[in-house]
C-alpha cells in the first residue's frame, strides 16, 4: 500500500480506536464472544467506521504518497522479517527508557512475535486484522 498521509492517518484512528475499546477488530469479536457488553457497543462502531473508510478510501487515494513499500520484494523475507524486527526494537527502545516492563509482559510478547514471523514465513502474508478468526 502507499506510504504517505492516508496511512499515518488511517493509522492514528484504528490505534485510538484500540485504545478506547481496549482492543483490536478481532480482539473485538472475541471479546463480544464472552459476553463483554463494552464490545457489544464496539462492534457495531468496527463495522460502520469500516464501512465509512470503504466511502473515504477514493479521497484518500488523493493525499500526498510517498510511494508503495514492500520490504519482502526489495529484501526477502528473512532480511525484510529482520529490518522489521529491528525497526520495532528501535521504536520500543524511547518508550522503554527507565521502566523495563515485567518480565512476563515480555515473554509473551516474545511468543506472540515469533509465532507471528512463524506465520508470516509459512503463508507469504503478514498477521491481518482477521487473520486470528481464520487461525482459530
Amino acid at each position: 500500500a502507499p506510504v504517505g498521509l492516508q496511512l499515518v492517518l488511517g493509522a492514528a484512528l484504528f490505534g485510538l480506536g484500540m485504545q478506547v475499546v481496549n482492543g483490536c477488530g478481532s480482539g473485538v469479536l472475541v471479546a463480544a464472544g464472552q459476553g463483554s457488553r463494552r464490545m457489544f457497543v464496539a462492534l457495531p462502531f468496527f463495522c460502520v467506521g469500516g464501512v465509512i473508510g470503504t466511502f473515504l478510501m477514493p479521497m484518500g487515494a488523493m493525499l500526498p504518497e510517498f510511494g508503495s513499500v514492500d520490504l519482502l520484494e526489495r529484501l526477502g523475507p528473512w532480511r525484510a522479517l529482520l529490518v522489521t524486527e529491528l525497526l520495532l526494537a528501535a521504536l520500543a527502545v524511547p518508550f522503554l527508557a527507565g521502566r523495563p516492563p515485567p518480565w512476563r509482559a515480555l515473554a509473551a510478547g516474545g511468543v506472540i512475535g515469533v509465532l507471528t514471523a512463524l506465520l508470516f514465513l509459512v503463508s507469504g502474508m503478514p498477521w491481518g486484522i482477521t487473520t486470528g478468526l481464520t487461525l482459530w
